[in-house]
This record gives C-alpha cells, structure tokens and sequence, in this order.
C-alpha cells in the first residue's frame, strides 16, 4: 500500500446533499468518488502550472537553472527547441 496522510475537511451540508445525489445515482462510494476527482484537479492544476512555467521558459523569463527550481525537472529538449525558436524571432 502506498503511503497516505489523512486530513479532514468540513464541507457545508448543501454540498454533502449534492454529492451523496452524484454517488448514489453513480452507485458508487462517496470516498472512492472524492479521491478520484480530487487526484483529476490536483493532476489538471499541477499540469497548467507546469505548462505556465514552461511558456516563461520559451519566451526568456526563465534560466534553466529556474526552471529546474520550480518545476523539479530540466526543460525538456522539445521545450529547448520552442524556447530557441522563440528567441530567435523575437529578440
């Protein structure tokens, strides 16, 4: 089993009531269906900070080193190329 660290959230009742209607007609657990689209939004946000990171890094704004920083990873080789290219017209 991978490692989880719980957390407790309070939600207000109207929310509750909208999401036992979504679970029930899904016939599906309240819990499995949070953790799922929980992980979806956290997936999405975390890809559309990545991807504002990486237009900084194409248009200049950002070192290699910065963007190692930030993201936790080296600007792809395709990035490399669009941060060339984007350069070479623009500046």
């Amino acid at each position: 089993m991978e490692n989880t660290e719980q957390f407790n959230i309070r939600l207000p009742k109207s929310l509750i009531y909208d999401l036992e209607y979504i679970t029930q007609q899904l016939k599906v657990n309240r819990n499995e269906w949070i953790r799922l689209n929980l992980a979806k939004m956290i997936k999405t946000d975390k890809e559309d900070i990545i991807w504002e990171f990486e237009n900084k890094y194409i248009q200049g704004l950002l070192t290699d080193k910065e963007f190692k920083e930030l993201v936790g990873f080296n600007p792809s080789e395709g990035v490399k190329e669009l941060r060339k290219d984007y350069l070479e017209v623009n500046i």
